[in-house]
């Protein structure tokens, strides 16, 4: 009688209280909070080192999914033939058990979104340097935004939310992140140019939430051709982001194949005229911009490509002989010949209860 007793127990625990799996125990949630005082001082501290300050970001990280459990023990299963005393007093046992992993764990939800909070602030921290026109906290950017790409797109945030919890935390974060690409990371000078790896690790994190709100809004704003050196960079950081994102819907990987392929098919040709072009000297300048803007994106651009217009089965495109489409001209001629939404690969793999 004991061990179905105890087992039902643990199977209404597990149903009200969903649990992480089994990990090595982190800091006390006391602990915990002190490290977030202690981080948000830092933040403030102009002349701390960079160190320092990815030293925290790191421990914040260590610490988020691993905060130990409170002190209180489920109470033993109730002996056989136990009287109603017994059961009243395991019963309230139980409840209180319960309630003070309830508390719990709205508690560790109010840290993280804490946590979240100064991460995020360390992403536009700005200590800019007008000598060498250089924020000085560049390899701080890099490092928050590493952590926060990492911690929200962890399947674990969802041990202390429900789904809708979940999916309105991810939808604000990637917002926030957006605006703050937007707005160059807090740019602070207009003869300051935001580094490529800071850039690609804040388009990166985007890619790791998944928010397909975010997809769109990469789509909308990063499949273009201008070729200022910056947009590219911006551009390049952006394409690199796109192919982080998982379990896309048919349509939105039709939208993206379709505005993909049209643009970089005719930035891909232009580019190869270009080549051959013996105009003059303004037309021999704007074809070697043609040139060299197409040879910095097309390799992340083609891979765009290839990885949304393969479908749930896998099957990537290709030609007659099965072999990889590496050139935009042949992308395109394989969309213009699978256009149809309600065919291969834009049809969205069922779930057992459509089938």
């Amino acid at each position: 009688m004991r061990i179905p007793l105890a087992a039902a127990l643990a199977a209404l625990i597990a149903l009200a209280l969903p649990v992480a799996q089994a990990r090595a125990e982190g800091s006390t949630l006391e602990d915990a909070k002190r490290n977030l005082e202690v981080f948000g001082g830092q933040l403030k501290d102009r002349k701390l080192g960079n160190e320092d300050l990815n030293g925290s970001i790191e421990a914040i990280a260590t610490d988020f999914f691993t905060i130990a459990q409170p002190a209180e023990k489920a109470p033993e299963a109730l002996a056989e033939g136990a009287d109603e005393e017994a059961r009243k007093a395991h019963a309230a046992a139980q409840k209180a058990y319960e309630d003070a992993l309830k508390k719990h764990r709205a508690a560790v939800r109010d840290w993280q979104n804490a946590a979240l909070d100064l991460v995020f602030r360390a992403l536009k921290l700005v200590a800019y340097d007008a000598k060498n026109k250089a924020n000085l906290r560049d390899d701080v950017n890099i490092k928050a935004s590493l952590v926060l790409g990492d911690l929200l797109g962890d399947a674990r945030l969802s041990e202390c939310r429900d789904a809708k919890e979940l999916e309105k935390l991810r939808e604000g974060w990637s917002k926030q992140i957006r605006d703050a690409l937007a707005g160059d990371l807090e740019e602070p000078k207009s003869d300051y140019q935001v580094p490529v790896a800071v850039l690609e690790n804040a388009f990166a994190a985007l890619g790791k939430i998944n928010d397909a709100k975010s997809l769109a809004w990469l789509l909308e704003n990063y499949s273009h051709t201008n070729n200022a050196p910056a947009q590219v960079e911006r551009l390049k950081a952006a394409h690199k982001a796109l192919l982080l994102f998982k379990g896309v819907k048919g349509e939105l990987r039709f939208q993206l194949v379709e505005k993909f392929s049209t643009i970089y098919s005719a930035a891909e040709a232009t580019a190869n005229n270009a080549a051959a072009n013996s105009g003059d000297a303004k037309q021999r300048t704007a074809a070697a911009a043609a040139k060299k803007f197409w040879d910095d994106v097309k390799t992340d651009a083609i891979a765009v490509v290839n990885y949304y217009a393969t479908g749930p089965d896998g099957k990537a495109p290709a030609n007659a002989e099965g072999q990889a489409l590496t050139t935009m001209k042949d992308l395109f001629v394989w969309f213009s010949e699978n256009s149809r939404k309600n065919r291969a690969p834009w049809l969205d793999e069922k779930t057992d209860a459509a089938k």
